[in-house]
């Protein structure tokens, strides 16, 4: 798994294994996956928790390297918690209840790990709960976000966390864009013909009806974009410059902006490349 990662996620091996395995461990990260496949995410997932409880243990007594993948594998790891949506929510009493098994020392002496899966789902109590926890960290205790798009997640969440991003190597057959996106990508392509100003209401009601819709619709587009200049043999320079325009679009979203002036100049810019 290590010289796998270390092929198809050379980013995430450097950032997050080989921090961990030079003992810099954070307490809480947020894992991008950018629809990469469950399987492979949830590979990752299990040699990044092994990784740290690995290189966190206090013990002078070794574990054993393979019972240790078999309990976190086989999920009978006892400092090894998940948490998923239940009816598509994420309540504060499901993070209370890992808070409450944590509250006992870990059993092997090594750190305790929660994941959040589709951290997104977390509704405002949940969110609010777990905010409490990252800015007073417990030692020992470390969390992972896991989301499709960081730009999902709210910011004050967003802002504590060490975000990993995973680079999908199967981005055609598996991102999930939608009808809006869909519709702006042709609109791109016949920018020459039809400047995108004229949709704007269309965009303006439906792309960016929101910000976090936004967001979420122009990473997703950015995504789309920076795959088709990973298949190109000569990196066209059309495609770089609309991902860097849709990169200075997104980091400018983050802030206090008018939606409708934002969404003219991005408009704007895209259509002139």
């Amino acid at each position: 798994m290590l010289e796998e990662l270390k092929k198809e996620q050379p980013m995430f091996y450097q950032q997050a294994i080989l921090a961990i395995q030079q003992k810099k461990i954070n307490h809480a990260y947020l894992l991008e996956t950018n629809h990469l496949a469950e399987e492979k995410v949830s590979q990752i997932i299990e040699f990044f928790v092994f990784t740290i409880i690995q290189n966190s243990s206090k013990s002078s007594k070794k574990q054993d390297q393979e019972k240790l993948k078999h309990l976190i594998n086989s999920r009978n790891y006892p400092d090894f918690i998940e948490v998923k949506p239940e009816n598509n929510v994420i309540r504060k009493e499901q993070l209370l209840t890992v808070m409450h098994q944590f509250e006992e020392k870990s059993f092997y002496d090594s750190a305790q790990i929660y994941i959040v899966y589709e951290a997104e789902k977390m509704n405002t109590s949940a969110a609010n709960t777990i905010l409490k926890f990252l800015e007073e960290p417990q030692e020992n205790i470390i969390a992972l976000f896991v989301t499709k798009n960081r730009y999902r997640m709210i910011n004050t969440i967003l802002s504590r966390c060490q975000v990993l991003s995973l680079k999908n190597t199967t981005f055609n057959q598996s991102l999930e864009i939608e009808e809006d996106v869909k519709e702006i990508i042709q609109d791109i392509t016949k920018r020459k013909e039809t400047p995108l100003l004229v949709n704007f209401k269309k965009y303006s009601e439906g792309l960016c009806k929101d910000k976090t819709t936004a967001l979420s619709n122009f990473s997703n587009l950015k995504d789309y974009y920076k795959e088709k200049l990973e298949e190109e043999t000569t990196p066209d320079p059309h495609l770089l410059e609309i991902i860097h325009i849709l990169s200075q679009a997104i980091e400018k979203l983050q802030y206090n902006v008018n939606m409708k002036l934002w969404l003219d100049q991005l408009l704007l810019a895209l259509t002139e490349v």
